[in-house]
């Protein structure tokens, strides 16, 4: 019920929380965002055995067992063009994400912190589009100014 307050408070106010989070470490990079009530967890991947599945999509890495469920581990980062070293790949973490009640792990470097922001400090992605899909749903900027895109 916590969580249905929380909700309902922040779209009485017109704002929404982030889970901001990097797909690498290259410092240089944008932060990207999603929506934190669509976040159930962020785990290390070391500590998951990824099962991986023959003839499936390159961007699915495999199925790890989490608390029972199989969850289908997607590579963020190179769905967004970027490349994870193997040594990256065992530092990074498994955001485990419910995308329209499919849950789903997303690999990601490092996840920072969840902000809140009100929508009028988001702002349409006009001048680029990651994908020909929309892949960017907004972005916005973070405290230090960063580039921060938003996912969906």
């Amino acid at each position: 019920m916590d969580n249905v307050d929380a909700a309902t408070n922040l779209a009485k106010n017109n704002e929404l929380q982030l889970l901001i989070f990097r797909i690498n470490d290259k410092n240089d990079l944008a932060f990207y965002a999603i929506n934190v009530f669509k976040t159930r967890e962020v785990v290390e991947s070391k500590n998951h055995f990824l099962t991986q599945s023959p003839s499936a999509h390159p961007l699915l890495e495999g199925i790890i067992l989490l608390r029972g469920l199989q969850i289908p581990i997607l590579n963020l980062p190179s769905w967004l063009d970027s490349t994870l070293s193997k040594e990256d790949i065992q530092k990074s973490n498994i955001l485990i994400y419910d995308f329209n009640g499919v849950i789903i792990g997303l690999r990601i470097m490092a996840a920072f912190r969840v902000i809140k922001k009100n929508w009028s400090e988001m702002h349409a992605p006009d001048s680029y589009r990651l994908k020909e899909d929309g892949v960017v749903m907004n972005d916005t900027r973070l405290e230090d100014g960063s580039l921060c895109l938003i996912l969906d």
